[in-house]
């Protein structure tokens, strides 16, 4: 079957039933508008490594593909494509969401963070197809819970975004990372100290010598690490794993420019930044990373985002153990 059939080419369109109707119809800018809205849904879902949001989110794509069916049915059917314990459970959802937020007054300026922009997007978007549906309502019979429904979304994509925002997440530019990695300034360098001149009895280190991750290993430790840590349905702990330049080895994240990658790689760069101006002295474990050494030599940096300061130090500790002879040999 091809993917065009040109029946579309006379700026009609068909219905579930066959009927044909203009794409002018409110019935069709909805049943986009709803398209829209689940694509923006999707894109948020990608990017977060929290299953139960992931859970919550992907629930919601499904519901909103239940309402375009919906509003797809012939005139005068009344599809109940919502039912009222949806409704219900995503209000409890809110009010958990409210919960953990701070009481704000007046206008909200979006675009804190990468992931709460996202957020705030798909909500304007649900908006838009709350108040399309109501004009869908006044020409034809429409679910009532569905309309219910897209207002509570609306809702929910809101409070998201600010929660999204009071921890801090997302970073769109490594210029943003730059400035979170211990919120010094870009012009910041971030060099070693001069080393001292070297005895005329102490031969350098032959270059060949010089230890280097085997990303092979650090893949499969990374692995071993995940499924230790990542075995519930709780807190998803986001590992990654650079060289001393700062270069990404490996992570167990499926989505390389995810809120949870960029977070676990400035806190790996930290580490590596406290190393190349202190020495192997501040190689410990702080603030969700800590920098690798063998030998004597700086290897590289692991950085864990996904709990508290705490649990992720503990994360670090663990991967740091799990890390430990993964050179090149």
């Amino acid at each position: 079957m091809k993917l065009y059939e040109k029946t579309g080419d006379h700026k009609v369109t068909g219905l579930k039933d066959g009927t044909r109707v203009s794409k002018q119809d409110v019935r069709i800018h909805l049943m986009g508008e709803l398209d829209e809205l689940n694509s923006h849904i999707g894109l948020v879902r990608s990017l977060t490594q929290n299953k139960a949001l992931w859970q919550e989110l992907l629930e919601i794509q499904k519901i909103l593909l239940a309402i375009k069916h919906g509003v797809e049915e012939p005139e005068g059917s009344r599809v109940k494509s919502v039912a009222n314990a949806q409704v219900k459970d995503l209000e409890i959802k809110i009010g958990g969401l409210e919960k953990q937020l701070p009481q704000t007054e007046g206008e909200i300026l979006p675009g804190e963070c990468f992931y709460s922009a996202q957020f705030d997007i798909a909500r304007n978007v649900a908006r838009r197809c709350e108040r399309r549906f109501t004009e869908v309502a006044a020409c034809y019979p429409m679910d009532e819970l569905a309309a219910a429904y897209l207002n509570r979304v609306s809702d929910y994509l809101y409070l998201q975004a600010r929660l999204a925002e009071q921890a801090q997440q997302g970073f769109t530019l490594e210029q943003q990372i730059a400035l979170q990695v211990g919120n010094r300034s870009a012009a910041a360098p971030v060099t070693a100290p001069a080393a001292e001149p070297a005895q005329e009895d102490i031969t350098e280190p032959v270059a060949e010598k010089i230890p280097a991750l085997c990303k092979d290993r650090v893949t499969n430790r990374v692995k071993k690490f995940s499924t230790k840590v990542n075995t519930s349905y709780g807190t998803f702990y986001t590992v990654c794993v650079l060289n001393p330049d700062g270069e990404l080895l490996a992570t167990n994240s499926l989505a390389r420019h995810s809120v949870q990658v960029h977070g676990s790689m400035a806190a790996a760069k930290e580490a590596l930044h406290r190393c190349k101006i202190q020495g192997e002295k501040a190689a410990g474990v702080a603030r969700n990373g800590a920098a690798l050494y063998e030998n004597g030599y700086l290897v590289g940096a692991v950085g864990i985002y996904g709990g508290n300061e705490k649990m992720n130090n503990e994360k670090v500790q663990l991967a740091i153990e799990l890390l430990k002879g993964a050179v090149q040999r």
